[in-house]
């Protein structure tokens, strides 16, 4: 292919704290003295008597430091194993400031460079290597400014906005809301019913709104000063309004931030004082622990109690004299990046795939808002979050389901075959590294004619050269660590604040980026997770436009796109286009952080996940199949290095590992890594990959030898790779010796990016109507009962489809009443419902009049009027009628019409307990009483406790199979049922009806028994003249499975196992205290 790649002017190295020769030094002093233990301890006291590695220690781990200043300063650390453990961690901390470049505290830091036309030189500043950007981390920022907001003195200063997750749904308005729970935001979706007063509030605060303002806007005939006072309190409290000291992500620090506005207010002296301290201590560079012991005290004694923990977020900056590359080698890296673009990857995503597809099927070409689309009740929700599984629901919240293990696909095709072929000549001859052809390349990389490119994308990787000399003349290599996009500059937004420079190149980044699509408006999303994930997330406002989602955005009004201002639509092509309506634009939403986000709220992910959807973002060398090889050779191409050489190692290639591992000395050790060296082929240095953690191994060194020991002890395998760093290809010099490298360079293609353009089946009855199998035999001597009613027929069959919250609001405000008023008149005899997903959310509705011939256009032209209504407020979807077919072989023949009869009245009474709960706190009482009604089903039918305890039984091991339940899951649902069981004893005793406040809601339950009575003595009497009547141990499972589907909001199934895990618990309770007082009696 002949696209072009260029590069944007400019590179972020990063570079270690220390150099890679150092630990070349250390390592070959250690084996000089034979793998001295004593000479270990020496040399690591030697190497962190340092102060600047003792800060660098304190920043990534305060704990760790106590325990190192035991040993160091007060020696009270005896030689045993909790020493050597020590000593192996500071060893691995300090291997990782010598070699990795990923910045971490002091442990490594960055620098910008350019690409010039003259010698590469890169130099350290002799006077001021380095600087520290170091600010209060995220977590304990946000709870100040939430201490702080709270201060009554400042809190009617502040302005107050409306929260940037509302959208109206009919008479509605969602948003987001969060709780602090350990320190961490838990988010959920709430609802709140649009009342005028509401909507003037959320007006008045459009632009910013003090308190006192919000509150005299609603004063007036109807309501006092202090009833508006309330009102606004309570909307504050949950979180419609938020204050503007709510924690930001862009634009200026926000530590600096809440300084500079609290110096607007008045009486905030003392607040500003001590921030504006603890903003000093924090510039100061040198290296005393000192500083941030007293950071810490100063922020215990005035804020929020905090540990020293993650107090600190710190940045290390490298001051540079010359920081240059020779454009020869930028030339090298282009041309073969452009080469290697047949490798690259279009990035496909599940969750978007998902969403293209349920999309199509249900607004086909519309244009919809975002946030209806979103909605995991009336819209069709995203990743996951579909409608019930962002339901409020305290019983199953954070229940851990054992995992359903899922084999991958495996896609064989051209390029997994040649692969194939390269791994097998490759390891036949015997070689470790896999060399490739252009010709291996063009066969790798069939049918990458039509690869698109994002608008701009980065290169990332570590450049190895003996000197700048051969740099420059092309003799080096380029280890790739990844070629990905969009965009060009995701990993170097968090730095920007450190470093004025940076921040200017990323703009002119931006810039380019955003001038490939001038139509379209590139828009920064801005999103607070967590308060911890602010740490990355911090950054400058580098993009005109933001949207801002849970969080405030810094740009001025004009250039907020708020989330209802989105809408969203699916082109023919499949495309997912978002729209502006104030703008009229596309919008194409960026996150200029290397933030994982896969785990964020729905919203945000889509947000984040749309970035390059449909486009080949990620240029990398891929095994496929075979990744789990226990050896796989190194993959070059030119001058790039594509995939390092692996090992993967058990404890059976160590002979006397595990279990007399233990008793070998030092010399055992490294004799036995001697033999698997040779037998594994395995090079001296080595690198150990934990995930993303990477770390240098000397296979001579037996302190090494013993990391690598104890991984394979607590996993059973460890990944090694090659290590391609060493003294010899580190060209980056100063003083004290050779510094290991990593570039990102900002890259963009050259060639324009294009534009964008803007009957119902029947199920065929195996037996006849007057047939019916019980267990495995036909049985045909029963009475006639007809299976089959189409509509028109004596039942009519409705499916509404609906969100599952929405579903309770239409049984309870429309349905209810409409159903009593057809009864009254009538017009049916009775009806039932059961909520179903296929795979739409909706409500099954069934009407009963044995002669509706006469009376179904009535009864549908009010039905029709109804669901009319409910379509303009966008509380439904749609409706289908149906053809009705009874369940005969689950509910029997001669006690079909009854279990009619009976779903009759339990419908009623379910929709009566619904109408009595109230918003999340109702979310208790609903789970409460489907333990009540499933106990009160039992009375009805009269069994004993004993009889109980077998049937819930069976139906919870029924369910823990299905849910393949293991040791964790009833550890975790005993412990549930332990928190919860006095609440249960409470409300399934009718005795403390009256304390609980629940009599009305008990009564319910009471009337539903007194109607069925009937049903169930007609039963028992079947059961007595036909044998062939299904029995009740039979019918009560299913009428028990049909009430929770009733009474429940969603995940039913998932609600059944608790709820008979807990049933089963107490009746297992009842019956030991009966057997307890039984032996009593005997004994007395």
């Amino acid at each position: 292919m002949d696209n072009a790649i260029n590069s944007l002017g400019f590179y972020l190295l990063r570079n270690p704290l220390l150099p890679i020769s150092d630990l070349a030094a250390i390592n070959q002093a250690i084996k000089s003295h034979a793998n001295d233990r004593d000479f270990f301890e020496q040399a690591i006291r030697e190497k962190f008597s340092s102060p600047l590695l003792q800060e660098a220690l304190y920043i990534a781990s305060p704990e760790l430091y106590q325990e190192f200043s035991k040993w160091f300063f007060q020696k009270s650390l005896a030689v045993s194993k909790n020493t050597d453990a020590l000593l192996l961690t500071l060893y691995k901390y300090y291997s990782r400031m010598c070699t990795r470049c990923t910045p971490y505290g002091l442990f490594a830091g960055c620098s910008v460079g350019t690409w010039t036309h003259t010698s590469s030189e890169i130099s350290f500043s002799s006077t001021n290597k380095y600087h520290k950007h170091s600010r209060l981390d995220m977590n304990y920022v946000a709870e100040m400014s939430s201490y702080i907001t709270a201060l009554p003195h400042i809190k009617k200063q502040l302005r107050f906005y409306p929260n940037t997750s509302l959208y109206s749904i009919g008479n509605q308005l969602r948003y987001v809301e969060f709780e602090l729970v350990n320190k961490f935001r838990t988010y959920q979706l709430s609802s709140i019913e649009k009342m005028p007063y509401l909507l003037r509030l959320l007006e008045k605060a459009q632009a910013g709104a003090y308190l006192e303002n919000l509150i005299t806007c609603l004063v007036d005939d109807q309501i006092t000063y202090d009833a508006a006072e309330a009102f606004v309190n309570k909307v504050v409290q949950m979180q419609v309004l938020v204050s503007e000291l709510e924690p930001t992500v862009t634009g200026e620090e926000f530590y600096r931030s809440l300084i500079r506005k609290l110096t607007t207010l008045q009486g905030t002296e003392k607040e500003v004082a001590i921030l504006e301290h603890i903003q000093d201590q924090l510039e100061k560079q040198c290296h005393s622990i000192d500083k941030y012991l007293h950071i810490a005290q100063a922020i215990n004694e005035n804020f929020t109690s905090t540990g020293k923990k993650d107090l600190i977020q710190t940045d290390l900056f490298f001051t540079t004299e010359q920081n240059h590359l020779h454009t020869n080698v930028e030339k090298v890296l282009l041309d073969e990046i452009n080469e290697l673009s047949v490798l690259g990857r279009e990035n496909t995503n599940s969750n978007l795939d998902a969403f293209v597809k349920s999309f199509r099927e249900k607004y086909e070409q519309q244009e919809v808002p975002l946030l209806l689309a979103l909605d995991a009740e009336l819209g069709i929700g995203y990743a996951g979050v579909v409608s019930g599984q962002a339901d409020y629901q305290p019983l199953v919240e954070q229940l851990q389901l054992p995992a359903t293990i899922q084999a991958l696909p495996v896609q064989w095709n051209t390029k997994e075959r040649n692969k194939l072929n390269l791994f097998l000549q490759s390891t036949q001859a015997g070689r470790q590294v896999i060399s490739l052809s252009e010709q291996d390349l063009a066969a790798l990389g069939q049918g990458a004619d039509d690869i698109t490119l994002p608008e701009s994308f980065y290169l990332f990787g570590t450049l190895l050269a003996q000197d700048f000399q051969q740099l420059d003349q092309g003799d080096f290599k380029f280890e790739l660590t990844s070629c990905s996009g969009p965009s060009a500059v995701s990993l170097l937004g968090r730095f920007c604040h450190g470093n004025a420079e940076l921040t200017s190149r990323v703009k002119e980044c931006i810039a380019h980026e955003e001038a490939q699509k001038p139509d379209a408006i590139f828009a920064e999303v801005v999103h607070l997770p967590e308060a911890r994930a602010g740490n990355i997330l911090m950054r400058p406002a580098l993009r005109t436009y933001e949207i801002p989602y849970l969080g405030h955005a810094s740009v001025d009004v004009e250039y907020r796109i708020e989330l209802q201002d989105l809408m969203v639509s699916v082109s023919n092509t499949n495309k997912i286009i978002l729209r502006s309506k104030k703008y009229n634009k596309e919008v194409i939403p960026r996150l200029t952080s290397a933030h994982n986000y896969a785990k964020g709220l729905h919203v945000y992910r889509f947000l984040c996940d749309l970035q390059g959807y449909g486009q080949h973002t990620s240029i990398r060398w891929d095994w496929g199949i075979l990744a789990d090889q226990r050896f796989l050779p190194r993959v070059e191409y030119k001058h790039f290095i594509l995939s390092k050489a692996s090992w993967q190692l058990t404890v059976d290639d160590i002979p006397a590992f595990p279990d007399k591992y233990s008793e070998l000395n030092q010399t055992e050790v490294s004799e036995q890594f001697s033999l698997l060296c040779k037998k594994r082929n395995l090079p001296n240095q080595v690198v150990l990959i934990e995930g993303d953690n990477e770390l240098l191994l000397d296979l001579e060194n037996v302190f090494c030898l013993r990391i690598i020991v104890e991984k394979l002890r607590k996993h059973g395998k460890v990944l090694l790779t090659e290590s391609l760093l060493s003294p010899e290809k580190a060209f980056v010099p100063d003083q004290a010796g050779y510094y290991t490298n990593q570039v990102i360079i900002p890259l963009y293609p050259s060639q324009k990016q294009p534009g964008h353009s803007q009957t119902q089946q029947l199920s065929n009855n195996v037996h006849s109507e007057n047939e019916v199998v019980v267990g495995s035999t036909l049985i045909t001597d029963v009475p006639l009962l007809k299976r089959t009613f189409f509509p028109g027929s004596e039942w009519l069959y409705l499916k509404v489809y609906t969100g599952t919250k929405t579903a309770d609001r239409i049984l309870t405000q429309f349905l209810k009443p409409l159903m009593n008023e057809l009864i009254d008149q009538q017009l049916i005899q009775k009806w039932f419902f059961i909520r179903y997903r296929d795979p739409e959310d909706h409500l099954r509705i069934r009407l009963y009049h044995p002669d509706f011939s006469h009376c179904q256009g009535i009864v549908l032209q009010k039905l029709y009027g109804l669901f009319e209504q409910l379509s303009q407020q966008g509380l439904i979807r749609k409706i289908q009628t149906d053809t009705y077919q009874r369940e005969i072989e689950r509910y029997g023949i001669r006690t079909m019409e009854l279990t009619e009869e009976l779903f009759f009245h339990d419908s009623q009474a379910v929709v009566d307990f619904l109408d009595l709960l109230d918003g999340d706190a109702g979310e208790k009482y609903r789970w409460l009483f489907a333990l009540r009604g499933i106990d009160s089903l039992f009375d009805d039918f009269g069994y004993s406790d004993a009889e109980r305890y077998r049937i819930i039984g069976q139906m919870r091991q029924n369910f823990f199979v299905e849910f393949k339940g293991n040791k964790g899951l009833t550890i975790q649902l005993n412990e549930r049922y332990r928190k919860m069981s006095k609440d249960i004893r409470l409300f399934m005793d009718p005795i403390y009806d009256t304390m609980n406040e629940v009599e009305e809601a008990a009564s319910v339950f009471k009337n539903r028994s007194i109607a069925i009575q009937s049903i169930i003595s007609q039963i028992r009497e079947l059961q007595t003249d036909h044998k062939d009547t299904f029995s009740i141990d039979r019918l009560l499972p299913s009428y028990i499975h049909m009430f929770v589907n009733r009474i429940m909001l969603s995940r039913q199934r998932l609600h059944e196992l608790v709820l008979y895990h807990f049933l089963a618990k107490y009746y297992e309770s009842i019956l030991a205290r009966q057997k307890t007082s039984t032996t009593a009696v005997t004994v007395y």
